[in-house]
């Protein structure tokens, strides 16, 4: 609230005999603004089955929300936003469940093709999902097997470099087109195979089989039959710190999601500048608050160097009266200044991969702006931006991308990634024998460089 602040920028004005009439004011306009466009008489809790009324209403809101605040109808000209709408009318008051509602209204929103726009289950349906705990990726157009989510899970024999062949009898790529990849919300290809193949192939309810045929590099097939648990926790930290040999210091930046990256980093400056040159790896970094990804930029560059460009839709309804469409609204560009006490000067790798997403894709444009280093790896995830949160009737959510961003020159990376200087990717042979040939690569560069 207005006049709930604690500040002390505003000091002087606090004795004025206007100030608390103002902050009056100012709270009742905050408090209409809310209630006009807040989401209150959306937020129904859960049941079973939620009413058609409330089924409907969800659908609208989604629909409303894209319509008049989705930034990147740019990067999809094909699709007819009202009329999809019309068409998911029925859809979603045929459903029985809020489980099987929810299900058309994820479906509904990945026809945007963002991954920063999407639905969340409530938390009662979201609690009956797991997965395998076999980890794929699709590699050279195999989906492999490249470890497991769970340490302590049976595997079954099965190994890294391992081929799924089919799913329940179906050619696997064609299982997962047909019952996994109409509920992504991807913007690129790779985003889209990423989520396809790794992300999701193996979450369903828990308790549900799945057989499989797999296959050995070699050619030797089995058939396992495997049941959905709980989802386990990630095993990664955010911070890794390792000395390679000829003093290069290797660091993972596996998330932005608070200030942890910028304490550990600080905490290990005195190793990190006494090494010769440097990695960044990014290629598990999901994204955040790119303001942490600054931080340690700040660290790296010799001269300040722009931020991405940020660019919003301004809709005006009296324009559209005069019938004239959105206005594009270009934010100030920022840029970042090198810390005055801390500069590593030494020779720097970046490191990405389609899982480099969001706030990491946002610090990663200006890494290659600042002509630091060179990047190695795969393509990023090509989305970023700033997600409108907002809540849904039968106690779920969804968010929806408001906000383009792209390099400060105008090239633009969403939906299609931050392609790397240097293009490396992995091979079946690399999985099998658990070779990293990106971070190899690297290593290569690195100790070739002056």
């Amino acid at each position: 609230k207005w006049g709930s602040g604690t500040g002390t920028n505003l000091s002087s004005l606090r004795g004025d005999p206007a100030w608390k009439p103002l902050l009056a004011r100012m709270d009742a306009l905050h408090a209409a603004q809310d209630a006009r466009w807040g989401d209150a008489a959306f937020a129904t809790p859960y049941a079973e089955d939620i009413s058609d009324a409330e089924k409907l209403a969800g659908l609208s809101e989604l629909w409303a929300q894209a319509k008049y605040g989705f930034a990147n109808f740019w990067h999809v000209p094909d699709l007819n936003w009202d009329q999809a709408y019309r068409e998911y009318i029925p859809k979603v008051l045929a459903t029985k469940s809020t489980a099987e509602y929810y299900l058309v209204l994820v479906r509904f929103y990945a026809l945007l093709e963002d991954g920063h726009t999407n639905v969340h289950f409530p938390g009662q349906i979201f609690g009956q999902y797991g997965r395998l705990p076999l980890q794929t990726r699709l590699i050279d157009g195999r989906v492999l097997v490249i470890g497991s989510r769970n340490p302590a899970a049976d595997l079954q024999g099965i190994r890294p470099g391992d081929e799924i062949v089919s799913i329940d009898g179906v050619a696997v790529r064609r299982w997962a087109e047909q019952n996994v990849a109409p509920y992504v919300s991807a913007s690129s290809p790779q985003d889209r195979i990423e989520k396809i193949y790794n992300n999701n192939l193996f979450a369903a309810t828990i308790g549900t089989q799945f057989t499989l045929i797999t296959q050995t590099p070699s050619g030797v097939q089995s058939k396992h039959l495997f049941t959905v648990v709980k989802f386990a926790p990630s095993q990664r930290p955010k911070f890794e710190l390792k000395m390679l040999p000829d003093k290069i210091a290797y660091v993972a930046l596996n998330e932005f999601g608070d200030d942890m990256d910028v304490k550990e980093w600080n905490s290990h400056w005195p190793e990190i500048a006494k090494a010769r040159a440097l990695i960044l790896d990014l290629r598990e970094n999901g994204g955040g608050d790119a303001s942490v990804g600054s931080r340690i930029l700040s660290t790296l560059i010799n001269n300040p160097t722009p931020e991405a460009r940020s660019q919003a839709t301004r809709w005006i309804a009296n324009y559209r009266a005069w019938n004239q469409g959105e206005l594009p609204f270009q934010q100030p560009l920022g840029s970042i200044v090198p810390d005055p006490k801390r500069h590593f000067s030494g020779p720097v790798v970046w490191l990405t991969s389609p899982r480099t997403y969001s706030a990491a894709e946002d610090t990663t444009v200006v890494f290659a702006q600042s002509q630091r280093g060179k990047i190695v790896g795969e393509p990023t995830g090509g989305s970023t931006g700033q997600p409108l949160f907002f809540k849904l009737p039968g106690g779920g959510s969804a968010r929806v991308c408001t906000r383009y961003e792209s390099f400060a020159d105008g090239r633009t990376f969403i939906g299609v990634g931050i392609q790397p200087d240097i293009p490396v990717h992995a091979t079946r042979a690399d999985i099998v024998v658990g070779r990293d040939s990106v971070l190899a690569k690297a290593v290569q560069m690195l100790q070739t460089a002056p």
